[in-house]
């Protein structure tokens, strides 16, 4: 996470640490194939945003081939909070279906 903040700076100013910048960070390292670093923004996510569904959700799914059973917790804990804080959502189903797959 040092290395990733490290090079998250512009200026005299660092990477705000909001929900979309943190999206797109991770995406960004993801797709480029650091998926460490990615973990790392995710974890990171997770300790600021422990009530959002959506980061349990892409750390687990980034932790499937590094550390199964953390990401068997924090897809449980995506679900966990996607039927707590969720249940109107019109989604809702389709999205659990998406993390229970991904935990066959």
């Amino acid at each position: 996470m040092e290395r990733v903040a490290a090079n998250c700076r512009f200026g005299n100013s660092v990477l705000p640490w909001d929900v979309a910048e943190i999206n797109g960070l991770a995406s960004r390292l993801h797709g480029s194939g650091y998926l460490e670093q990615a973990t790392a923004v995710y974890r990171r996510a997770v300790q600021l945003y422990p009530k959002l569904y959506e980061f349990h959700w892409s750390l687990g799914e980034l932790l499937l081939e590094q550390d199964h059973p953390d990401a068997m917790s924090s897809l449980q804990e995506a679900l966990r909070l996607l039927d707590g804080q969720e249940p109107g959502l019109p989604e809702r189903m389709e999205i659990r279906g998406e993390i229970e797959a991904l935990m066959r």
